[in-house]
Formats: structure tokens, sequence, C-alpha cells
């Protein structure tokens, strides 16, 4: 029983095999605390409030 190899399929097929080759470049988790402050007082404060409960 086959598959029709769509393009949604493809475009997974290829993600595994360069993942697997380590030609996709893996994310960094570690962050920079100091950035995301200041993104998150810049961008979001004024409608999220200070510890994110949406009293901004």
């Amino acid at each position: 029983m086959g598959h029709q190899l769509t393009k949604s399929r493809l475009c997974v097929l290829q993600a595994i095999v360069l993942a697997s080759l380590g030609l996709i470049p893996q994310l960094s988790l570690a962050g920079d605390l100091a950035t995301g402050k200041n993104l998150y007082q810049t961008n979001c404060l004024s409608c999220h409030g200070a510890t994110g409960d949406g009293k901004g």
C-alpha cells in the first residue's frame, strides 16, 4: 500500500534528510535575558503589564 508523495510530505521528507545530515542549524534555547527584557518592555508591556497579567 503506497502513499502519494504530496508537496507537504515532500517538505517533511526534505526536513528529515537535511536535519539528519546536520544541514539545518539548531536553535539556541539559552536566550539573552537583557535582550528579552528590553523587547518585552518595548513591545509588550503597555498591553500585557509588568507581570504579564494583561493589566498594562
